[in-house]
Parts: C-alpha cells; sequence; structure tokens
C-alpha cells in the first residue's frame, strides 16, 4: 500500500485491486508449478533438500520479486492480431525454459469464466 499515492479513494482502491489479483495469480501460479516436498528425516537434511529446489526450480519456491526478474521483466516484442497473440523473445534470453514451462502448463488447463458476485 505504500504505492498508492493519489488523492482519490476510488483511484487507490482500483490499484491496490489490481496489485491484490496479480499477487494472488502469481501464488496460484507457483502452487501448481511447485513439485511436493519429499519427506526427509533430519533438519539440517530438509534444509538442503529446500536449498536444492530453490536452485533447479525457483519459480515453484519463489517469491514474487523472483517471478518479476526471471519472467515479467523480459524485453520482447508483442505483436496481436485477431486470430493469435505472439510473443517474440530474444534467442539469447537465459530463462525461456522457464516462460516456455510456465506457457505449456497455463494453456493446457481449461479456460474457466468465473463471475465475480461481491
Amino acid at each position: 500500500m505504500d504505492r498508492l499515492s493519489d488523492h482519490r479513494f476510488v483511484a487507490n482502491y482500483f490499484r491496490l485491486y489490481l496489485h491484490t489479483a496479480a499477487l494472488n495469480l502469481l501464488i496460484r501460479l507457483r502452487l501448481e508449478l511447485a513439485e511436493p516436498m519429499p519427506e526427509v528425516a533430519g533438519e539440517a537434511e530438509q534444509k538442503r533438500e529446500e536449498n536444492r529446489r530453490r536452485r533447479e526450480a525457483p519459480l515453484g519456491e519463489g517469491q514474487p520479486g523472483t517471478w518479476r526478474a526471471l519472467l515479467i521483466k523480459v524485453a520482447c516484442v508483442v505483436r496481436a492480431s485477431s486470430r493469435r497473440v505472439l510473443v517474440e523473445v530474444s534467442g539469447s534470453w537465459p530463462h525461456w525454459h522457464w516462460y516456455q514451462l510456465v506457457s505449456e502448463h497455463v494453456l493446457s488447463r481449461p479456460a474457466v469464466a468465473h463471475v465475480w458476485t461481491g
């Protein structure tokens, strides 16, 4: 809420609403992409396993800042037509495999329209 600098309540409310929706979307994607934590014995072994998971799959354990750095802040060209949206990313982008993983996961889910009643 520290970025709510508008003097109008409705503008601040809308900005907070958008930030909350974006954070909920990232949390939902993170939970769906995370692999289940294996059972390990001992606190030190559990800490090693958590660190390994963070190195190998940072999106499943990552904070919103990790998602922002790896996937959202990307230099690309977006071309929208009547049939599709084409995202052109540089071939030398180091995080392409994470983007592809998230895209395939989102595309494999059925499209569901939710009606907000609140």
